[in-house]
This record gives structure tokens, sequence and C-alpha cells, in this order.
């Protein structure tokens, strides 16, 4: 009998590059979907994102932040929806948080316990079916892309 095992690994990859025509220079704008980047200025996506703020003290002031998310009481209690996007037929869980590229689950309290949001370098709500399509089922109701500084 033979077996066979199976590896998958999920990279996210976000990043701004600057073009240059010899004379003028300009900074493009990407957005990061979960499986591919694309240009933000033709982009139909509506994943929102807020970059990181000195005076925001907890994960959830920082989710406040961003448009299209209910956060409801605070880090240790408190639950996150988001709205505008699709959601799974249960309905029951929040939205699915990736930070650096691993998954870290729904409950908004497990990740605040985690993370020190002051590392937080930038954080990214992935909202449609196709920007959620690389998490699967667990992405259904959205996918908070968590990036901490280096």
């Amino acid at each position: 009998m033979k077996s066979l095992i199976v590896f998958t690994i999920c990279l996210i990859l976000t990043f701004s590059c600057k073009v240059s025509d010899g004379s003028k220079s300009a900074e493009r704008k990407t957005v990061d979907i979960g499986y591919a980047v694309e240009d933000a200025s033709g982009s139909a996506s509506s994943a929102n994102s807020v970059e990181t703020d000195e005076t925001i003290q907890s994960l959830s002031q920082y989710l406040r932040r961003v448009p299209g998310v209910r956060v409801s009481g605070d880090d240790f209690g408190g639950t996150v929806r988001i709205l505008g996007g699709s959601s799974s037929i249960a309905g029951g869980q929040g939205p699915l948080f990736v930070v650096n590229g691993t998954k870290w689950g729904h409950s908004l309290p497990d990740v605040a316990r985690r993370i020190n949001v002051h590392d937080i370098e930038k954080i990214t709500v992935l909202k449609t079916a196709s920007e959620t399509a690389i998490w699967g089922s667990e992405g259904a109701n959205g996918v908070i892309v968590i990036r901490m500084k280096k």
C-alpha cells in the first residue's frame, strides 16, 4: 500500500513599487487579495486596509477604522462582522484572521491576546468571494489579513 502526503503552502505577498520613466517617478499602489496582488488604480476590489498608527491601543480600535467592519465589544470579549461581503450559510463564525500568512482562527479575543498592537504594520480586510477564495470555506465570512512589522 502506498501513502501520499500532500502539503499546502499559502503565502501572502504585499508590496508597492516605484515606477520611473527617467524624469518622473510615481508610486504604484497594490492590493493584496490573498492569492494575487492587483494594481489598486484599476482594481474592482473591495479590500480595505489601515496602516499603522501609534495612537491605537487595541486590535478592536484598528478594526473600527476599517470601512465595512463592525466590532461589538472590546478585544477580550468582542465579535467582528464584515459588512458588504459574502457570508456562510451557518453564519455563526466571524471572519478568519490571518497573521503574516498563517491562519489564526475566527476569534477576536484569541487573536488580540496573541499580538502586540504596536507591532502591526497593516491590516487588510478581504470581503468578496473572489478575494477570500484562497481561504476556502473558512474565509466565507471575510478574511482579516494582519501584517506585522519585521
